[in-house]
C-alpha cells in the first residue's frame, strides 16, 4: 500500500496506508480501514489497524512499565492471552519491547492477534502501538504493522 505522513503534535509523526482513516479518541489515535471499527455497546472498537498513545505508568524500567500497562489493559478485557514473550524491538528508532497477544474481539467474536510495541519517553510515560488484525488475516498485516512500528518518529 502507499503511505501518508501524520503528525502527533510535537510528540510523534507516523506513517499510514493512505486508505486507512484516523479515529482520535481521548489520549490516542487510531488509524483503520474502512470496516474495520465501529461501535459495540457505546464502545469504539477496531478489528484491523493500530492504535497509538501515551500511558502514564509507575515502572521505572521499560518492561516494568510494559507491564503495569498490560496490566491495566487487561483488566478491560478478561480475553487477552499472551502468546508470546517480550522480545527486543526497534520502536521508532528507539529501544522497545513487543509482545503478541490473542483476544476475541467485541466486535465480531472472532479470534485476533493484538500486537503491543511500546517504549519509554523521557518524563517516563509509556509510548504504545497496538496492531489488531484478525487471526485469518494476521500475516498479510504483518509487514505494514512492521513499516509503521520501524517508521515511526518520536520527538522529545
Amino acid at each position: 500500500p502507499r503511505f501518508r505522513n501524520y503528525s502527533g503534535g510535537n510528540l510523534f509523526s507516523i506513517a499510514v496506508p493512505e486508505n486507512w482513516r484516523e479515529l482520535a479518541e481521548g489520549d490516542s489515535i487510531t488509524f483503520a480501514p474502512e470496516g474495520g471499527y465501529g461501535a459495540v455497546q457505546g464502545a469504539f472498537v477496531f478489528t484491523h489497524g493500530t492504535q497509538v498513545g501515551v500511558a502514564q505508568v509507575n515502572g521505572r524500567s521499560l518492561r516494568q512499565a510494559t507491564d503495569e500497562y498490560l496490566y491495566n489493559l487487561s483488566q478491560g478485557n478478561r480475553n487477552l492471552r499472551r502468546q508470546s514473550a517480550y522480545q527486543s524491538e526497534r520502536v521508532a528508532g528507539r529501544d522497545g519491547l513487543s509482545i503478541v497477544l490473542s483476544n476475541v474481539s467485541e466486535a465480531n467474536g472472532e479470534r485476533e492477534f493484538v500486537t503491543i510495541y511500546t517504549t519509554q519517553l523521557r518524563n517516563g510515560g509509556l509510548l504504545y502501538l497496538i496492531a489488531v488484525a484478525p487471526e485469518r488475516e494476521y500475516r498479510s498485516y504483518q509487514r505494514v504493522f512492521q513499516r509503521i512500528v520501524t517508521g515511526m518518529q518520536v520527538n522529545d
